[in-house]
């Protein structure tokens, strides 16, 4: 990224200014933040930044407590844009699964109704095939609807932290 930057006795004198400093903060405040601050003057780490959408993946039972401890000490700004971020990108998350999800349940329904009608005409064949089609539909329901539980309970996470940043 292209931009403002200091020139490097500024830098230098930047890094000593905060030299001796104990505010380390995976999340808020690491190196990656020191540097870009001393640098630009803007506290900010791309790799963070990178990883808030894999969060997606992880599982959101027990994110809360690391959250919060993460957040002792931060700079409540930079806490601020960082959790904002993060719920972004679990509204951009949420609204690609959740369309997947109803068209699923949508799927098997009419695979279920499938079945039937092939029933209704002796194609033991066709319903056999419809309602393993139903089953897979099912599933893939199943699977969205376990990341969707996981998103909004990362998402209630991340509010909560929110509020602890706020003071």
């Amino acid at each position: 990224e292209v931009g403002f930057s200091f020139i490097p006795d500024v830098v230098v004198e930047r890094a000593l200014s905060r030299l001796g400093e104990q505010k380390y903060n995976l999340l808020f405040n690491n190196c990656e933040h020191f540097a870009t601050w001393c640098k630009t003057g803007i506290s900010k780490s791309q790799q963070i930044e990178e990883f808030i959408p894999i969060i997606t993946h992880l599982q959101a039972v027990g994110l809360y407590e690391p959250l919060k401890k993460s957040l002792i000490g931060a700079d409540p700004n930079n806490a601020q844009t960082l959790l904002k971020g993060a719920l972004s990108n679990l509204k951009v998350s949420w609204d690609e699964i959740q369309p997947q999800y109803k068209k699923a349940l949508q799927e098997a329904e009419t695979w279920n109704r499938v079945a039937i009608e092939a029933l209704s005409r002796n194609r033991d064949d066709l319903a056999r095939e419809a309602l393993k089609r139903k089953v897979e539909a099912k599933k893939q329901a199943k699977r969205h609807q376990e990341q969707l539980d996981q998103l909004a309970a990362m998402t209630e996470n991340v509010l909560k932290s929110l509020v602890i940043a706020n003071g």
